[in-house]
């Protein structure tokens, strides 16, 4: 059984990863701050979700709907975290963005977030922002969850956040984009809240 199960993960990840990272063999990238994500990768991932989170029996990660069946817009990072990110990853022991990229991806914009909106209202959004601006498609973004290796936190969420990849990336992109749901639950966030003081505050190099 044990044996059975294996081979189940192994054929799942491997139809999982074909589907969402194409042609790509995977990369590894050394400076977390260069492991931006593509709006195409975004919109891949999204895909995937409408796809494949009722047919694969998800089931919500939040304390008050715990192992309850998700449909695909309830989906948040906490949820994407749990059934894909992880168990895509867990071979590797890497980020996401290592998994479905060709090598670094510079970011262009930051993303000031919160893990609990929906994962396919925050691609929407980033959908907005990229027409609004016509920044075209391969626009990279900076999301610390795609970013950020899952299997090894600890050693890139510091006590200085002046010296941690988030800062960095801040430093790497063009500017901020802030995602809010419909309580602005970013705000609330004590990580959101330093991004958008950095963003406001500090003077970029032109």
């Amino acid at each position: 059984m044990a044996m059975c199960r294996g081979v189940w993960r192994t054929r799942w990840c491997h139809a999982a990863r074909q589907e969402l990272a194409g042609d790509s063999p995977g990369c590894e990238i050394a400076k977390t701050e260069e492991r931006g994500i593509s709006l195409v990768q975004l919109r891949t991932l999204a895909t995937y979700i409408r796809c494949h989170c009722t047919s694969d029996k998800w089931t919500s990660t939040c304390p008050d709907a715990l192992g309850q069946h998700l449909l695909p817009e309830r989906v948040n990072l906490y949820d994407l975290t749990k059934h894909l990110i992880l168990p895509l990853t867990q071979t590797r022991r890497c980020s996401y963005v290592e998994l479905v990229a060709f090598g670094a991806q510079r970011p262009r914009w930051f993303v000031s977030h919160w893990w609990g909106e929906p994962v396919l209202l925050f691609v929407t959004i980033l959908r907005q922002h990229c027409s609004d601006r016509g920044l075209g498609e391969e626009c990279v973004y900076w999301v610390c969850a795609y970013a950020n290796n899952q299997w090894n936190l600890g050693g890139q969420v510091i006590a200085d956040p002046q010296q941690s990849a988030f800062r960095r990336a801040m430093d790497l992109s063009d500017g901020t984009v802030s995602v809010f749901d419909r309580k602005a639950q970013c705000l609330h966030r004590v990580w959101c809240a330093y991004e958008i003081f950095v963003s406001l505050t500090v003077a970029r190099e032109p």
